[in-house]
């Protein structure tokens, strides 16, 4: 019995002594091992309040309708932080794409105590931690619909969804056109061909399908809907110039208008031509009509010159919309190397 007593006698004074080694180390922040202790809860808990959600959203200066279901209004960031390690998407009503990754060490997260958030700034653009976000999954919500494609926003459709070498069919009927009208789009097996096609109807003669291939999404044509017509505005290389065309596509004939086709063009004696000027075709804002200038330069006018000699014509494509055709190009001015760049940057973008 002494022997047991004076074993109890010896774990209690074990026990004193452990409590009054923790009681000190946790009083003395400057003890060594209580920062060693301290230091590394600390690091836990701010791991763990960096960890999360942060969202970025960019506003986009004009609305675009890319299909049935998705009209681009902004475009929304999502940067999953977890531990060390951070995971980048870009979210729309078109899906949910990673873009990249990296480690949070590069991220240089802030605590704003008085707004109570974190943030950082990647890439010149800040992003703020949202609790209210909890997790994100990338989706490709596009691509698993049904949606119609909207040909004035296909170009963006493509690029805001087939990148980094992922590639997929569209084969869809066009919103805002009547009938059962396709739009197709494939890419060439090991290669970053991209084919575009407007197939012919099935009492049309299939030779007549409008199709265009390129690397380059962006070079494609801008495609119109206009009724059961497709108005076609297509760039060209001829004789190392940058020209543009304008066409105009019917699901049972084919191309029925081609601008080339009215070239060359003589104005007070001057003849224009499409194989001998550079040739620029634009629609305006409301798609009422097309603009076309005609000039020496690819840029069309000349800066700071002082001259009377005429730079470019300019001419209006009006849409006939009793036969669907587009009319034989109207003269409006011409305009002088002295007016300067105004006019023809307002036109073409620049």
């Amino acid at each position: 019995m002494k022997k047991i007593f004076k074993f109890i006698i010896f774990l209690l004074i074990i026990g004193i002594f452990v409590i009054g080694v923790l009681y000190f180390v946790n009083r003395n922040k400057d003890n060594a091992i209580g920062n060693f202790i301290t230091g590394e809860y600390k690091r836990e808990v701010e791991t763990d309040n960096r960890n999360g959600i942060y969202i970025y959203e960019e506003k986009l200066d004009k609305h675009i309708k890319v299909s049935s279901g998705c009209t681009l209004v902004q475009y929304e960031y999502h940067m999953v932080v977890v531990n060390k390690t951070w995971y980048r998407y870009k979210k729309t009503c078109l899906g949910i794409y990673q873009l990249e990754t990296g480690s949070v060490e590069d991220l240089k997260i802030k605590y704003n105590s008085e707004r109570k958030e974190y943030s950082f700034v990647y890439k010149d653009n800040k992003y703020i931690k949202n609790d209210n976000y909890l997790s994100v999954y990338p989706y490709p919500n596009f691509e698993k619909s049904s949606q119609y494609v909207y040909l004035t926003g296909y170009k963006t459709l493509v690029n805001e969804t087939m990148f980094d070498g992922y590639r997929y069919r569209i084969d869809r009927g066009i919103s805002g056109l009547p009938g059962d009208y396709k739009f197709q789009l494939t890419t060439s097996k090991n290669t970053n061909i991209f084919r575009m096609c407007l197939p012919i109807s099935d009492d049309g003669n299939e030779d007549d399908t409008y199709c265009y291939e390129g690397e380059d999404i962006n070079d494609f044509p801008d495609l119109v809907p206009i009724n059961r017509y497709v108005g076609i505005r297509e760039k060209y290389n001829f004789n190392g110039r940058n020209n543009y065309n304008l066409k105009m596509y019917s699901f049972n004939k084919g191309i029925i208008y081609d601008m080339n086709d009215v070239f060359p063009i003589t104005v007070n004696g001057v003849q224009l031509s499409s194989d001998t000027h550079y040739v620029y075709v634009d629609n305006n804002e409301n798609r009422d009509y097309y603009i076309l200038l005609v000039g020496n330069q690819e840029n069309m006018c000349v800066e700071d010159s002082k001259s009377d000699d005429i730079a470019y014509y300019e001419f209006k494509i009006e849409i006939d919309y009793t036969n669907y055709e587009f009319k034989t190009p109207s003269f409006v001015r011409a305009w002088y190397e002295h007016e300067g760049c105004g006019h023809a940057k307002e036109v073409m973008g620049g």
